[in-house]
């Protein structure tokens, strides 16, 4: 995967100490006509391996999107089981302003595209936040994402027992 560093928070100076985040990319075969690329962010309480199960016998959602051309593009951000900062202090404020910025303009520089982005839960939340701040804006104002589905944004920022369960399990 690809590795990038931000800022462990909003009022991090520069050169702070900085958190490792990870995309994880995913091309469709040789020859497909199609140049789309899908940013997937997880909620909580979980990794980007969520869309990449092995466990559907390779019929998870990653493969679903790159079976129809698209280049998909994994982001684990400060809350995801796999990094080991989940049970640090954050908030989704930090996801929203820090986490996933770096990960939208890190694939738009890579590929010279808008992104589409497929947000779930509190990603789903943290990336309306993103986009309804602007932060997902190239320098002369244009937004840098095509298309967003957003996927079960709760009314609630205060997570379940079973979601605080299976965050402590990890």
């Amino acid at each position: 995967g690809v590795k990038f560093l931000v800022p462990r928070t909003l009022a991090a100076s520069p050169g702070e100490d900085r958190l490792q985040l990870e995309l994880t990319r995913y091309e469709p075969t040789q020859g497909s006509a199609t140049a789309k690329h899908l940013l997937m962010i997880h909620g909580l309480a979980h990794g980007a391996t969520v869309f990449s199960t092995h466990t559907t016998d390779g019929r998870n959602m990653a493969a679903a999107f790159v079976a129809q051309g698209y280049t998909v593009w994994l982001l684990d951000h400060r809350l995801s089981n796999r990094l080991g900062y989940a049970k640090q202090p954050h908030c989704i404020d930090d996801v929203a302003r820090l986490d996933i910025p770096a990960a939208v303009k890190l694939v738009h520089r890579a590929t010279g595209q808008p992104v589409h982005v497929f947000a779930h839960c509190v990603g789903g939340a943290a990336f309306a936040m993103a986009t309804l701040s602007g932060l997902l804006n190239d320098a002369q104002g244009r937004s840098l994402v095509q298309a967003a589905i957003i996927h079960a944004v709760h009314p609630w920022v205060v997570p379940s027992a079973s979601n605080q369960l299976s965050g402590e399990l990890a």
